[in-house]
């Protein structure tokens, strides 16, 4: 089934439990139960190559990229480092205590940066009867795919032997502010290893540019957190589909429909 956000020309990545979409709020706030799996859903909307980096809790492990070939839908319900499953797990902090609050400010922070499939550009001189002339030029590089033709589904990774972290550099990403509430203990989540994960990657060669194009960034939080001032995000028109993108928007861009 298409879903609606795969109508935009650039990367989606969409937090499902049990294959269904989870409602982000403000501040890109998605809110799960303690124990619950989820699954994130990406589709790659361009017409080349891209690699995905996810980073969980702030804190990234290197564990390489999930390609996406142009067009491409899947969904992922595993880390791409271990065959285990996507976990939200919460436990209790001391509200009242900055540092204790400061230490769990990264907790259910996922973040996913996209990049572009690198093509390298060499400059070569010609000598033409003594005068040496400069032609610019673009040469493929050298790209290394998997050998392994079992069908295993659509997913594969960027070998982890391949070390980018001294290139890569993330693009600025919104600063997460939580609101404590009055109470002495609050609950926080983090994003855990649960069980065993059937899904099987596939392991292939692969180079990228050193920035990302395009990121996007959630932050997991425990049902306990959500409170009855906070808003949901609209996310589509409800006649035609169209993606709504700001809040103060009146009307649908696409159809004029009068927005809620």
């Amino acid at each position: 089934m298409t879903h609606y956000r795969m109508r935009d020309r650039e990367p989606s990545a969409i937090i499902t439990v049990a294959g269904s979409e989870r409602k982000i709020y403000e501040n890109d706030q998605i809110y799960l139960q303690n124990g619950e799996n989820f699954e994130i859903r990406f589709f790659n909307p361009l017409q080349e190559k891209i690699g995905v980096e996810i980073i969980f809790n702030g804190n990234n492990k290197n564990d390489g990229y999930l390609i996406l070939n142009p067009g491409q839908d899947i969904i992922l319900d595993r880390f791409l480092g271990e065959q285990k499953k996507m976990l939200f797990e919460t436990y209790k902090i001391d509200a009242s205590n900055p540092v204790a609050v400061e230490a769990a400010k990264s907790n259910g922070l996922i973040k996913f940066n996209f990049y572009k499939e690198r093509v390298n550009n060499f400059i070569y001189t010609t000598n033409y009867g003594g005068s040496f002339g400069t032609l610019n030029g673009t040469l493929g590089g050298n790209y290394y795919h998997s050998t392994d033709t079992t069908p295993i589904g659509n997913y594969e990774t960027l070998t982890s032997d391949i070390n980018y972290s001294d290139n890569v550099q993330c693009s600025t990403s919104r600063s997460f502010s939580k609101s404590i509430k009055a109470s002495k203990s609050i609950e926080t989540g983090r994003i855990e290893k649960g069980e065993n994960s059937a899904q099987q990657l596939n392991t292939v060669n692969c180079e990228f540019e050193y920035f990302p194009f395009h990121s996007i960034s959630y932050m997991l939080l425990p049902n306990s957190q959500k409170t009855t001032e906070v808003r949901e995000i609209r996310n589509y028109c409800d006649q035609c589909s169209y993606r709504i993108r700001k809040q103060t928007w009146k009307y649908c861009p696409k159809c004029g429909n009068k927005l809620d």
